[in-house]
């Protein structure tokens, strides 16, 4: 639904993240293929990107499960996971 770009944090650093913006159709792309044999289970799913030698997204990490689901970067999607939860449990 969105994209956020995050600096590279190191020892004691404090984490920097910018966004919500749009999601590059490239991007999408391979985002949406990597979820596809999960998109049925899961509610939520994160995958960390870069870009290759020739510019092409890969991802560098795939997650399922989020403590922090920056949610203040793009409020709709608390109203979308709070949907998605309900349809889950059949309220």
């Amino acid at each position: 639904t969105h994209a956020i770009r995050k600096t590279p944090r190191f020892s004691g650093d404090s984490e920097r993240i910018d966004g919500p913006f749009p999601i590059a159709p490239e991007e999408r792309a391979v985002a949406e293929a990597a979820l596809a044999p999960y998109i049925d289970r899961i509610l939520y799913g994160r995958c960390d990107m870069a870009r290759d030698a020739s510019g092409q997204p890969m991802i560098m990490e795939l997650e399922l499960v989020e403590p922090s689901l920056f949610f203040v970067k793009q409020p709709a999607s608390l109203d979308r996971y709070i949907a998605g939860l309900r349809r889950r449990l059949s309220w």
